[in-house]
């Protein structure tokens, strides 16, 4: 993730940088730090990452769209009977 794509991720959700430092477990300074271009330690990207991943962000970091992000709104939901129903084949 770059920091570009955390400005876009953090825009597409609407999280101040103090938003995104909370859902990471991270100190707002090293969210700045990181947004600014400045090195950070790889374990807080991979937290900011994660949970940007958990609000269905993703990153686009190969192919032409890549330095992107994209936003899934689709959630599946499994709307079959419980396994060992007998409404269930």
């Amino acid at each position: 993730m770059s920091p570009e794509q955390s400005r876009m991720a953090r825009k597409a959700l609407k999280w101040s940088l103090v938003d995104l430092a909370d859902a990471a477990g991270i100190s707002a300074v090293t969210a700045v730090l990181f947004e600014a271009g400045e090195a950070v330690d790889g374990g807080s990207v991979a937290a900011m990452r994660k949970a940007f991943e958990a609000q269905h962000i993703r990153f686009m970091d190969q192919g032409a769209l890549a330095g992107g992000i994209l936003r899934s709104r689709i959630r599946y939901v499994d709307k079959r009977p419980p396994a060992g129903s007998a409404e269930r084949p």
